[in-house]
């Protein structure tokens, strides 16, 4: 994200993940591409990307789930690997999340 200031200010950039491919300047697209045949030919319940703070693993997590949430076959659970509580908080928050949004997606 890119916000200018007064005329005689530096252009200020802040270090946040993008949300849209219209956002995209580091061309990711054959990344995320990859990824998501991946997820849908070995039906992998799971995607984490690892690596340093800002290297871009939230861009990369939301371009691959505009990718896929738009088909019927998949439904796209995101959450925050900061959540509070144990293991089971974390099954009880997939849980809800995924049965509202199994909910919203036969309503739609």
């Amino acid at each position: 994200m890119v916000t200018r200031l007064a005329e005689d200010q530096r252009e200020v950039v802040f270090d946040l993940p993008i949300h849209d491919w219209s956002e995209d300047r580091l061309n990711r697209g054959p990344l995320i591409q990859s990824i998501a045949e991946l997820v849908l030919r070995d039906n992998a319940p799971v995607v984490a990307i690892i690596g340093g703070f800002g290297e871009g693993k939230t861009s990369a997590l939301n371009l691959l789930a505009a990718s896929l949430e738009c088909r019927p076959d998949v439904l796209v659970v995101q959450f925050s690997s900061w959540l509070p509580g144990d293991e089971d908080a974390f099954r009880q928050h997939c849980r809800t999340n995924s049965v509202g949004l199994r909910r919203a997606r036969s309503w739609g």
